[in-house]
């Protein structure tokens, strides 16, 4: 469908994953033009019908036709795709509520940034490379639609700090305010731009995520910080994305994997766009941009193609507007942490830690029961892995992987004591089920009431814990000539089991819990409340 002739090689390999997604993606949409649904881009809603309401998350696929419009050369097909853009636009629009929000999970959601800033962002896109096509109906739509979603953003907020929503709703209303010319949108702007800077840690260079720093979404907020300097040319922007991709450069290990859940949302996902613009400037996030798309050809880090549909339509989008600015390179790269011999780094703010051991490289989260990543640089391969400890008392579970730890630190060790928790994984029966939703038609009708009651959502699904009190305390000891991992379960009674798992996320995030390179295995520890891992770190 698309012609390839002038792009260039880096643009092709983004080109050759992409076009197999593509189809998927077209599959989501109503391409039928009397259809009441036409535009609508949730599948599960207008043919299979399992569900009574459209996730409105699921129109940023109208991005996704944008960048073909924008590459297809053939006049039928560009007018095909023109059609089907406005058609999905207006129903996009007849989607919004009447406060300037829109539904993601579930009906009177009224979600803030995701997915109403969101849905902006891909919207503008689409506008930016094909609005000059559009009929009039269409673009009075839109304007009415970016002045009450930009309001909507402005006045209500999520409780919990997740910064990348905020750069994200800081790029939208700087969308509406471009759009619209609307100078009334200033101040607005500059309180979500106010509150989004006092979540960034400067001197760690990382942004806050619900209680830490999570690599996978910092480069969620790196590629938002890009597109807002694409529009604006602010050079604060820039500033800070270089100190967040010095950061995330940590996160990148010897055997092409990223993240592997180590963060504060156990993500492992990675937004390429803002890597592959920064690259212009800043070398580091040119390798980064080089490293990671070959991670993700070889299937080394989480691709889209990996994803179920609903997070296809978030990602795709975003990955093509990464294949727009992909530069081709043969220039000597500059080198990622791990190949450094000498470095030694504690973020203590972010509870995370990074260092290099001989021949290991060696990552982990402080605030989350020491989780932790080792590698083997020579070999590039995973070399050791300690992930969370559960104890399980029958169908009971409790864990050691949520964030409330004591930590000590010294020059060449980590001591953390975390206490346990119970593990919660709700799930609704259906009367549970249909009580829920009658509850939000009736009472989900008010922003601020249906803002309140997604906010206690968020605390019951991740922030509801019940102490226990048994609990873990664990070292990690690099001073000697091996590298030392001590591990003592206290408090644990003769007829529970204690299993140590690897990369099972205990918060619950939608983003998160995806299988990739052999992960959520668990170990039970027969019999044994007290262990120690000692490795060779030269061989």
């Amino acid at each position: 469908m698309v012609s390839v002739d002038q792009i260039n090689s880096r643009q092709k390999k983004y080109w050759e994953y992409l076009s197999p997604q593509v189809s998927r993606v077209l599959s989501q949409l109503d391409r039928r033009p009397f259809s009441s649904t036409f535009g609508c881009f949730d599948r599960k809603f207008w043919h299979q019908r399992i569900i009574d309401f459209p996730s409105a998350s699921q129109q940023q696929g109208i991005e996704v036709l944008a960048h073909l419009w924008a590459f297809e050369t053939d006049s039928t097909l560009k007018k095909q795709l023109l059609q089907w853009i406005q058609g999905a636009v207006q129903f996009t629009c007849r989607l919004q509520k009447w406060d300037g929000s829109f539904d993601e999970w579930y009906f009177n959601e009224r979600g803030w940034a995701g997915p109403t800033a969101y849905i902006m962002n891909s919207i503008f896109e689409a506008w930016r490379l094909t609005g000059s096509h559009w009929s009039d109906l269409t673009t009075q739509q839109l304007q009415r639609m970016f002045s009450k979603g930009a309001r909507y953003l402005i006045k209500y907020e999520e409780k919990d700090v997740l910064s990348n929503h905020q750069a994200l709703a800081v790029l939208a209303i700087s969308q509406a305010k471009y759009l619209l010319k609307e100078e009334s949108l200033s101040e607005g702007l500059k309180k979500i731009k106010n509150q989004f800077l006092q979540g960034c840690h400067e001197k760690e260079g990382w942004s806050l995520e619900y209680d830490g720093a999570d690599p996978g979404y910092q480069t969620a907020t790196i590629s938002f910080l890009a597109r807002l300097h694409e529009l604006t040319g602010e050079d604060r922007w820039k500033e800070l994305a270089q100190r967040q991709i010095q950061f995330v450069s940590l996160f990148i290990f010897p055997d092409g994997s990223f993240a592997r859940g180590v963060g504060s949302r156990s993500t492992s996902v990675v937004f390429h766009f803002g890597l592959e613009y920064w690259g212009q400037w800043i070398p580091i996030a040119k390798r980064l941009s080089c490293d990671l798309l070959k991670s993700l050809i070889e299937e080394k880090i989480l691709g889209s193609h990996t994803q179920e549909d609903h997070y296809l339509l978030y990602r795709l989008p975003e990955m093509m507007k990464a294949m727009t600015v992909a530069l081709d390179t043969s220039e000597v790269l500059e080198n990622l942490p791990f190949e450094n011999k000498k470095m030694n780094i504690i973020l203590e703010g972010a509870g995370l830690f990074a260092f290099r051991k001989g021949d290991l490289y060696v990552v982990g989260n402080m605030k989350f029961g020491l989780r932790c990543l080792i590698f083997h640089v020579p070999k590039g391969e995973l070399y050791f892995q300690q992930g969370d400890i559960f104890i399980q008392s029958g169908v009971k579970l409790k864990t050691s992987g949520h964030s409330c730890s004591d930590i000590k630190i010294e020059e060449k060790n980590i001591k953390v004591v975390t206490v346990f928790r119970v593990f919660k994984n709700p799930v609704f029966s259906p009367l549970q089920f249909l009580a829920f939703r009658l509850f939000f038609i009736f009472f989900g009708f008010h922003p601020s009431v249906s803002m309140s009651l997604k906010n206690l959502i968020r605390r019951v699904l991740m922030f509801s814990w019940k102490e226990k009190g048994a609990h873990v305390v664990r070292i990690i000891d690099w001073e000697g000539e091996n590298l030392i991992l001590n591990t003592k379960v206290i408090g644990v009674k003769s007829d529970q089991v204690i299993y140590e798992t690897v990369e099972f996320p205990s918060r619950y995030v939608p983003q998160s819990n995806y299988s990739f390179s052999g992960c959520h295995s668990r170990a039970q520890i027969q019999g044994r409340s007290q262990w120690t891992q000692e490795l060779p770190c030269v061989e």
